[in-house]
C-alpha cells in the first residue's frame, strides 16, 4: 500500500515504485536473515551473486553495522560445476 501512496499521495514518480519496493524487501532481508542464521555480532557475512545487487545489501548490512565478503555468483556458480566434473572423471 506504501508504495502505491508514495505514488499517488506524495508525488514520487512510478518509475520510483520498484526500487522503492526492492529496497523494503531488502531491508527485511538485512534486518531478519542474521537471526534466522543465527550469525553473532562478530561473524563474517558472505555475499554470493550479482555484483550490483551484492553491493546493495552491503551497504544495507553496513547501516547495521555488519560487512560481508562478496563473491561473484556467476564464477562460484562455473567453479562449482567445474569442480563437480573433475570428481566425475575417472582417475
Amino acid at each position: 500500500f506504501t508504495a502505491r501512496a508514495r505514488v499517488v499521495g506524495k508525488g514520487a514518480p512510478a518509475e520510483s515504485t520498484s526500487s522503492y519496493l526492492s529496497g523494503l524487501l531488502l531491508g527485511a532481508d538485512v534486518a531478519a536473515t542474521p537471526g534466522l542464521l543465527g550469525a553473532g555480532a562478530f561473524d563474517s557475512l558472505v555475499l554470493l551473486g550479482d555484483a550490483r545487487l551484492c553491493g546493495l545489501y552491503n551497504r544495507a548490512l553496513r547501516a547495521h553495522g555488519r560487512d560481508a565478503e562478496i563473491f561473484d555468483g556467476e564464477a562460484a556458480a562455473v567453479a562449482g560445476l567445474f569442480a563437480l566434473y573433475q570428481m566425475g572423471r575417472p582417475a
